[in-house]
């Protein structure tokens, strides 16, 4: 994008950036260049600090799951991750022990009854019912294989 320069320089002086290069244009008109004494115009030309890297993200949940992919810092559970896994964004992963680990073989969930879960009609798991009901609680088992 296009921006003021802001700063010691006097308007108008833009600075851009093509979006897929590091590099910044500057352009000064010619009335900005008429004004500008020549510490200015060098000023203008200066480098600046190269901008930050971007920090890519896996959050995952307490058993490793993969939640979503972000590269803004957001509450929970995270580590840091390379662009190209960010950009693929791969599904079968967990988290053990602070690293990334592909999973390579089948992985199925599914719903079985427990101590913990969600509160559902002992008659049909898709109805959720009140907890102070009759009611069967159910959650999702995670299966790993080969």
């Amino acid at each position: 994008g296009i921006r003021n320069w802001s700063g010691n320089v006097p308007d108008p002086v833009y600075a851009s950036r093509p979006r897929h290069s590091g590099v910044w244009c500057i352009t000064i008109t010619r009335s900005g260049l008429m004004s500008m004494t020549e510490e200015e115009f060098w000023a203008a030309l200066a480098p600046t600090d190269p901008p930050p890297k971007p920090t890519y993200r896996l959050y995952y949940d307490s058993q490793g799951h993969p939640l979503f992919y972000s590269m803004s810092l957001e509450p929970g559970n995270y580590i840091e991750i390379d662009q190209d896994t960010y950009h693929r964004a791969p599904r079968y992963v967990r988290v053990r022990e602070g690293k990334l680990e592909i999973l390579n073989y089948l992985v199925h969930a599914k719903l079985v009854p427990g101590e913990q879960g969600t509160t559902c009609s002992p008659l049909d798991v898709c109805v959720v019912v009140d907890p102070d009901r009759d009611h069967v609680k159910w959650s999702l088992k995670t299966y790993e294989s080969n």
